[in-house]
């Protein structure tokens, strides 16, 4: 058995080369101002900001928390003792 040759030319078209006909108008200087990137960080810093605030808030009141839920746990042991 032989292999057959194919003749691509019959089962494949060539490519036709591009004719660059299309002029391109020059764009204007016109320049759109985007804010999202702005609104983001701003965003962002403001959301920082509220979480340091909160973690300060809770190093202040440490103690204080600290004592309230070992009063509650000791009240708590009364109640269920008595």
């Amino acid at each position: 058995m032989k292999p057959q040759l194919v003749e691509y030319d019959k089962f494949f078209k060539k490519k036709q080369p591009v004719v660059n006909d299309i002029v391109i108008p020059k764009k204007s200087n016109i320049q759109q101002i985007d804010n999202f990137n702005l609104y983001f960080n701003i965003l962002g810093l403001i959301v920082l900001i509220v979480g340091i605030v909160i973690l300060y808030y809770r190093m202040r009141n440490k103690d204080q928390n600290k004592r309230n839920y070992t009063q509650r746990v000791i009240q708590f042991y009364h109640d269920i003792n008595s």
